[in-house]
C-alpha cells in the first residue's frame, strides 16, 4: 500500500521543497524498501531510514528524531491523504500553535482522493487548550487528525509507547491533556483505511492476550484523567468517561472472542473488580450493546454466553 500513500503526498498544491517525507523501514521483508527507493530517486524530499523491526511506535519515535521540520505529521504507510490539502495545512501552521487538528475519515475505500472542503478561508482562527478541544470535539484516538510541533514533543518528553498496542490512545491522552495551543480547521484530510489483515484484526491467541493487557492499561489511563477533571470540568470528564466506556466494552468483546477457559476468564473478572473495571457502565442506547453489557456484568450469564458464542461463531479461536 506504500505507493498509494506516497502518491497522495505528491498530489499536493505545494512545492516539494516545503516539506520532507521521512520513511522508516522497520525491518520490512517484502519489496517495499525497493519501491520507496525508486520514489526517492525521483523526489529529493524523501529520506529513508532503516532499522530492525521494533514496531510502529518505535518507527514513529525514530521519525521524530530524524525530522528536521518544525512540525510532525504521522502517516501510516497503508493510509493516505486527500489531494491538495497540504497548502492549507502549511498556511495554518503559521499560527502560534503546538497542535493543528482537522478531519479524518475511516474507510475501506482507496479512491477518496478529493477533500470535501478544500478551502478554510472563511474559518475564524481560535486557539484553544487541549482539554477545551476534548470538550468540543471529543477525545480522539488513532493518528491522522493532527500535526504536532516537534519542540512540544521534545519539551514534554512525549513519545509512543514501544512494544505496546493501542499506543495511539496513550499518546493522545497525554497530548490532549497537556497541550495549551490547539487550532482546529474543518478540513477533510486523512484517510484511515481499515483492512482485514491489519494488526488490530489479528485473531491468534497470543495477540488476544496482548491486546487485552493493553486495553486494561488504556482504561486505567482514561480513568485517571476522568477523575482529574470530574470536579471542575464535567463536560471534559464526560467525554473521557464515554471513551473509557467504549473501550471497556471492546475489552469484554475481546475476552469473549478469546480462547481463554472459563476459569481463566473468572480470574480476569475478579481482578477487574479489584481495580474498578467491573461491572461495566452503560454508555450506549442501542439494544444490542445494552443487552451485551447486561450479560457481561453477570457471571452467571457471561460464562454460558461465551461458550455458546464460541460454539457458533466463526470468529472464535
Amino acid at each position: 500500500y506504500i505507493t498509494q500513500c506516497l502518491d497522495s503526498l505528491f498530489k499536493q498544491d505545494v512545492l516539494e521543497s516545503a516539506y520532507e517525507i521521512i520513511i522508516i523501514n522497520d525491518g520490512s521483508k517484502d519489496n517495499s524498501l525497493q519501491l520507496v527507493e525508486e520514489y526517492a530517486a525521483n523526489h529529493t524530499n524523501i529520506h529513508i531510514y532503516s532499522q530492525q523491526n521494533k514496531g510502529v511506535a518505535a518507527a514513529r519515535n525514530t521519525g521524530v528524531k530524524k525530522a528536521i521540520g518544525e512540525f510532525i505529521f504521522f502517516i501510516d504507510s497503508d493510509d493516505y491523504i486527500a489531494s491538495n490539502t497540504l497548502n492549507t495545512i502549511i498556511n495554518s501552521l503559521n499560527n502560534p500553535i503546538d497542535l493543528l487538528t482537522f478531519k479524518s475519515v475511516q474507510t475501506t475505500r482507496t479512491d477518496l482522493e478529493v477533500s470535501k472542503n478544500e478551502s478554510t478561508d472563511k474559518v475564524s482562527i481560535e486557539i484553544i487548550e487541549g482539554i477545551d478541544f476534548i470538550e468540543r470535539y471529543g477525545f480522539k484516538d488513532a493518528i491522522g487528525w493532527q500535526i504536532i510541533r516537534k519542540k512540544f514533543l521534545l519539551d514534554e518528553n512525549l513519545s509512543y509507547l514501544e512494544g505496546k498496542m493501542l499506543e495511539d490512545i496513550s499518546f493522545n491522552i497525554k497530548l490532549l491533556t497537556t497541550v495549551k495551543r490547539v487550532l482546529y480547521i474543518p478540513l477533510d484530510v486523512y484517510r484511515y483505511v481499515s483492512r482485514e489483515n491489519s494488526i488490530m484484526t489479528k485473531k491468534n491467541a497470543a495477540h488476544f492476550k496482548k491486546i487485552i493487557s493493553d486495553y486494561e492499561r488504556v482504561l486505567l489511563e482514561l480513568e485517571e484523567q476522568y477523575h482529574k477533571y470530574k470536579q471542575n470540568r464535567k463536560a471534559v470528564s464526560d467525554r473521557l468517561c464515554g471513551k473509557r466506556s467504549t473501550y471497556h466494552f471492546f475489552l469484554f468483546m475481546r475476552l469473549m472472542r478469546s480462547n481463554m477457559s472459563v476459569k481463566e476468564l473468572n480470574k480476569y473478572i475478579n481482578r477487574y473488580k479489584e481495580i474498578g473495571l467491573h461491572p461495566l457502565r452503560y454508555y450506549n442506547n442501542r439494544i444490542k450493546v445494552k443487552a451485551l453489557i447486561f450479560i457481561f456484568n453477570r457471571k452467571i450469564l457471561f460464562f454460558p454466553f461465551v461458550k455458546i458464542y464460541r460454539l457458533f461463531s466463526k470468529r472464535a479461536i
